[in-house]
């Protein structure tokens, strides 16, 4: 994530502070992206019989895993000296 910020920062001649802001946007934005796909996944769950409960859960909480992986990540750079120049 610390890179995303650094080649950002540099494609968009921007400070660093500003591209870590951008950076936390985007990844707010996929977060919520992957929570409307659970969302979404459940619904189509419910029109395919090809598809167990217990592969919808795995699925929701594989998501769930990687969800708590990225806003773990992040906080952590964000907290961290690594953003602070």
């Amino acid at each position: 994530m610390y890179n995303l910020v650094i080649i950002l920062g540099k494609e968009e001649r921007s400070s660093h502070n500003k591209t870590a802001e951008l950076v936390n946007q985007m990844l707010i934005d996929q977060l919520g992206e992957v929570q409307s796909a659970i969302i979404e996944l459940r619904t189509l769950s419910q029109n395919n019989n090809d598809i167990t409960p217990s592969q919808i859960a795995a699925i929701e909480q594989y998501i769930i895993a990687c969800t708590g992986f990225i806003s773990s990540t992040h906080e952590y750079h964000a907290e961290s000296a690594r953003f602070q120049l």
